[in-house]
């Protein structure tokens, strides 16, 4: 084990020596076909450095659109980048009602990106309401949407009705009928897609007791709470938290800074930097552990995905795209500097899948997502 350690931190350390405009990576040094062209090495290498997430800024990315079908296309996890860390799958991910044919090219195609190149695959859930027949067969007793008195979450409210412990029981076999989905699915995680003072209404995700009770109940399954290795995440209104301390029970907060024209704008815009620090610090987390779980993300629909997100005035690198700056950020809190963010990432990564590029940099697939990895932790050697 201490071996182990020994030689993650290598990595990172190493990963640090080259500039962030260097364009080959020791994980992408260019594309090739599923299963072809690159040798053990060059795949235990790059499992190597997966599992050093934890410890550096991580590349994140929602999937939409996944078929498992085609030899190398973006219907397929292998046909992401190599380096990508975690992948979120927007819809589609119980895919246990599909065709035989689907679900086993599905599980191939999942199973060789997690076993082969150590991707993290996380499943999303655009959190609301309850299933209405599956609470109520849990022992679910008393109205639903009872609505109410309300309390203060951040920016937003939300019903402060408590529950019975009935409810709460009822709520628990619920979010362990959930997470043992996820998990049978062979998933290495979940991600709440938590949008409340958006628009976002439902019998769940509007009350603050039954979303205590939900996300305690999934992180004895999942998360830094869990002592499993399986990923607990939670994405879309950070600030809004339902309490300070649930931020504990997951491993990054995924914040939607989407179409975010500059560094300051990260830092001080709504539902960023500021906000969600402010939100969570009152549980007694320091600033620098916080910032350091925060992923800011672009939107890529709208055509955003052809140049990787909108234009961004970087602090330290002149005018760039959106997922270049928030790769290169660094988080500044009441004045203060951070060493690093938790990462970046793009919600519909496929869209950005034929990019072009007109400066010959990061030619192939997914340019822009390459080259904010790269960004955040540069090739440390050359390809051969």
């Amino acid at each position: 084990m201490k071996k182990i350690l020994i030689c993650l931190a290598a990595l990172v350390a190493l990963a640090g020596c080259q500039k962030w405009t260097e364009t080959e990576s020791a994980f992408e040094p260019k594309e090739v076909p599923i299963g072809g062209g690159f040798d053990d090495e060059y795949y235990a290498n790059l499992r190597l450095f997966k599992a050093t997430m934890k410890y550096r800024k991580i590349s994140w990315a929602w999937y939409g659109g996944w078929s498992a079908v085609g030899s190398y296309n973006y219907g397929t996890m292998a046909g992401l980048p190599d380096s990508l860390d975690v992948v979120s799958l927007w819809g589609g991910w119980d895919y246990s009602g599909n065709t035989p044919n689907v679900i086993e090219a599905k599980k191939k195609d999942m199973e060789y990106v997690q076993k082969v190149k150590g991707m993290r695959i996380v499943a999303t859930d655009l959190i609301g309401n309850f299933d209405t027949a599956r609470i109520n067969s849990f022992g679910w007793v008393g109205d639903l949407d009872p609505k109410g008195a309300s309390v203060s979450v951040g920016q937003h409210s939300m019903y402060s009705a408590l529950c019975t412990p009935e409810q709460e029981s009822a709520i628990r076999k619920y979010a362990r009928w959930v997470g043992e989905r996820v998990l049978a699915l062979g998933y290495d995680g979940y991600d709440i897609d938590y949008e409340i003072g958006w628009g976002s209404r439902g019998t769940l995700v509007e009350y603050q007791d039954r979303m205590r009770i939900y996300v305690d109940e999934i992180s004895k399954m999942m998360g830094p709470k869990s002592g499993t290795d399986k990923l607990f995440v939670i994405d879309g209104a950070i600030c809004n938290l339902p309490t300070p301390e649930m931020a504990r029970c997951f491993d990054w907060l995924v914040i939607q800074s989407y179409r975010c024209g500059s560094y300051t704008d990260l830092n001080t815009g709504g539902n960023r930097c500021s906000q969600a620090v402010n939100r969570i610090k009152t549980c007694g987390m320091s600033v620098d552990s916080i910032v350091r779980m925060l992923v800011m993300t672009e939107d890529y629909e709208g055509g955003r995905g052809g140049q990787g997100g909108v234009p961004h005035a970087s602090e330290f690198h002149g005018s760039v795209n959106s997922l270049l700056g928030m790769a290169l950020w660094q988080p500044v809190y009441n004045g203060v500097r951070y060493e690093r963010s938790g990462g970046c990432g793009a919600y519909h990564v496929e869209y950005e899948y034929a990019a072009k590029r007109t400066d010959g940099k990061f030619p192939g697939w997914y340019p822009w997502m390459r080259e904010a990895i790269q960004a955040m932790n540069p090739a440390n050697v050359k390809n051969k």
